[in-house]
């Protein structure tokens, strides 16, 4: 997806039985990825059923792991993309109180990077901004180059704090 060929993730995802993809800052669903690459092939339709499917695999691990801040940061981004305000930035920010920066700077760093995707989803730029720009003055994964090539970005990418943002 960051190289512009959904068409590659979409296959790639296909050849995978990887049910969700785990790592130390975060855990994604194959469906996730297949949702987003779905939507951008212009699959609307499937790109839902991805994403209800992917919001089914988090929701069943929340009751083991209620307390795991990637589950909810995962979650705020697929409800965001089912278009669930309330309950995507409700998630989104469970995963920032759970490990904030100040407990654990990288963890942290993602959760907070996680709260500005699904603003980003959400078309709240001025949101999504905000969380950007605090990213972008601490240590973080999140760079301009990132913020320009990263797909998450593109429900706010026209809009005029995002560009002053990617101008610096």
């Amino acid at each position: 997806m960051m190289e512009g060929n959904p068409e590659a993730a979409l296959a790639a995802m296909d050849a995978s039985d990887t049910e969700v993809f785990t790592g130390q800052y975060g855990m994604t669903p194959r469906a996730a990825y297949r949702a987003w690459a779905l939507r951008a092939v212009g699959d609307e339709a499937g790109a839902m059923a991805a994403l209800q499917e992917a919001r089914a695999t988090m929701e069943a691990m929340l009751p083991e792991l209620e307390g795991d801040c990637r589950v909810h940061g995962a979650l705020g981004g697929i409800y965001a993309g089912l278009g669930m305000r309330e309950e995507a930035v409700q998630a989104a920010n469970r995963a920032v109180e759970l490990v904030p920066v100040d407990k654990d700077a990288l963890i942290g760093a993602y959760n907070v990077l996680a709260l500005a995707r699904t603003y980003a989803t959400l078309g709240e730029a001025e949101n999504a901004v905000e969380q950007a720009e605090y990213l972008l003055s601490i240590p973080s994964s999140l760079t301009i180059p990132r913020l320009r090539m990263g797909p998450e970005w593109e429900p706010i990418r026209d809009h005029a704090s995002f560009q002053a943002l990617l101008e610096g």
